[in-house]
């Protein structure tokens, strides 16, 4: 059973085994066992715990809020004790020498009021500065990591976010100060094909003779072998993220030699987000939309999304006058500083219309003083899209347009250019790094947030009279990683003891680690 509201997707039957197998090799052969399965759908992790030849010895406690999967559960171990209750409200009768299992992942758009306030609550008690919740995985691994006895192991399905975003750096670190020794298993290929989302395994050691943060990669789950399984152990895993680690230690050490002998995009422009509309559906419309309610003195036009402008590294007159003919939303509705008495007709009617929608009732309307004035509306030289599949796109703006917050938009520092940000942005070392510093979704989208973009290293190399041959040689491309191949001599080159080689490897990192996150 797959449900994303409710976040349960439940294990496949290899991996539990593999997971149990693995946590209680760990185990005393002799001595019993107790077993804490905080979210145990309808008993996969139960049922491998069953076949092995110990399970006589196992004291195990399980808790599931779906009654009737709980009951299905109860048919695979039916020595254990089960829970009908909330893990983060239930109260623990031990403490555990195991907790397994695959916590819920549930969104905070998806949670409850209640919910949110409980995960707060585990966040304070474990002393965590960041009580924001973004995720109600984060609070099960808090929770279940007190529970643990002195000796313990903690093994749980987690998803890719552990390695990469921002709000997780913080369960990185307690993890790391609250265990002796990490484990995590990354898959090349998707675990979970139903979810929209990458997971990993974590397995973390309260004890351990070999202590650190250790790290591999499996094809799939087909590959898993507890008996071949190789880890690599990584140093200053407190300061990383743990995404980087694909990478071995020489080609994490090539990569940071290189990004120190570069400035960040920040020394080269200022960047901040779009336009927020509150309602893009509601407030940017198509031209024939703009016709019908008579809106033309209205609006402005703008870009909504990155997919409007694939293939090329601008957007002009003529190629937004292309994207208006489509029939695409390409004007924003601006009515700033006007005058409501003197609203025309339509405006008035498709004001009414947004009332009908109950737009004025979005959360950022009720901010404004007047529900339809869109804040910072102002134009940029460039800016760029915050997700990507193919490759990040970094745009000048030749047409004069808006963005929406899907993009950054962009001002160049006093004295720089926008066509040289843009020509020195598409290397193989800063794609690398914003592969390595950015996060990735379902369907393999990249994302970076504002200040992973602002960090990203750039060898700047002012554009001269080449900027033209830039472009045409980007728009006849027949992918971003051959087109690398000739502009990598241009913008990799001039970095202080560069070689040719060198620039290979760099392309090399670049696309595994893209082809990895594709899937390729």
């Amino acid at each position: 059973m797959q449900n994303k509201e409710n976040g349960r997707f439940y294990t496949p039957t290899q991996l539990a085994l593999w997971i149990s197998q693995r946590v209680l090799k760990k185990t005393q052969a002799t001595e019993i066992v107790r077993i804490l399965e905080p979210s145990c759908g309808d008993g996969v992790f139960l049922r491998s715990l069953a076949q092995n030849e110990r399970a006589n010895h196992f004291r195990i406690n399980a808790v599931e809020t779906d009654s009737n999967a709980l009951h299905k559960a109860q048919e695979s171990f039916p020595s254990a004790f089960f829970y009908n209750e909330d893990f983060l409200l239930w109260k623990a009768p031990t403490e555990y020498d195991i907790v397994l299992g695959n916590p819920p992942y549930i969104n905070k758009k998806n949670l409850t009021s209640t919910q949110t306030a409980i995960c707060k609550q585990v966040h304070i008690e474990a002393g965590l500065a960041n009580r924001e919740i973004s995720n109600i995985w984060t609070s099960f691994v808090i929770k279940s990591s007190s529970l643990l006895s002195t000796h313990g192991i903690l093994s749980f399905v987690i998803p890719t976010e552990l390695l990469q975003v921002k709000y997780a750096q913080e369960i990185r670190n307690f993890l790391l100060n609250n265990f002796s020794r990490i484990e995590i298993i990354s898959f090349r290929k998707l675990a979970f094909k139903a979810l929209e989302q990458d997971t990993v395994i974590l397995l973390a050691y309260k004890e351990a003779n070999e202590k650190g943060f250790f790290f591999t990669e499996v094809d799939s789950i087909e590959e898993l072998n507890s008996d071949s399984v190789q880890f690599t152990k990584h140093e200053a895993a407190e300061n990383t993220k743990w995404t980087s680690f694909v990478l071995n230690a020489n080609d994490l050490a090539f990569v940071n030699n290189l990004v120190a002998k570069c400035h960040p995009v920040s020394k080269y422009c200022k960047s901040v987000a779009g336009i927020v509309t509150a309602a893009n559906n509601y407030f940017i419309v198509s031209e024939e939309v703009a016709n019908t309610y008579s809106l033309g003195k209205y609006v402005k036009p703008i870009i909504q999304k990155g997919t409007f402008v694939n293939g090329s590294t601008r957007i002009t007159p003529e190629s937004f006058d292309q994207l208006r003919a489509t029939g695409k939303p390409c004007y924003l509705l601006d009515l700033n500083g006007l005058d409501a008495d003197k609203f025309n007709k339509g405006l008035n009617d498709y004001l009414s219309l947004g009332h009908s929608e109950k737009i004025p009732a979005r959360y950022k309307c009720l901010k404004r003083k007047r529900w339809f004035d869109i804040p910072s509306i102002w134009k940029s030289e460039g800016f760029f899209f915050k997700r990507g599949h193919a490759y990040p796109k970094i745009i000048d703006n030749q047409a004069d347009v808006f963005v929406t917050d899907a993009a950054y938009r962009i001002r160049m520092n006093e004295g720089l250019a926008i066509e040289g940000l843009i020509m020195s942005f598409y290397n193989s070392l800063t794609l690398l790094c914003s592969e390595l510093f950015g996060r990735y979704y379902g369907g393999g989208v990249l994302e970076l947030t504002p200040k992973e973009f602002r960090s990203l290293p750039l060898p700047y190399v002012a554009p001269k009279n080449n900027y033209g041959q830039f472009l045409s040689r980007f728009e006849k491309k027949d992918c971003i990683e051959s087109f690398l191949h000739k502009n990598d001599l241009q913008i990799l080159q001039p970095i202080d003891g560069m070689s040719n080689n060198d620039i290979l490897r760099v392309h090399e990192l670049y696309t595994r680690v893209k082809r990895r996150r594709l899937r390729g």
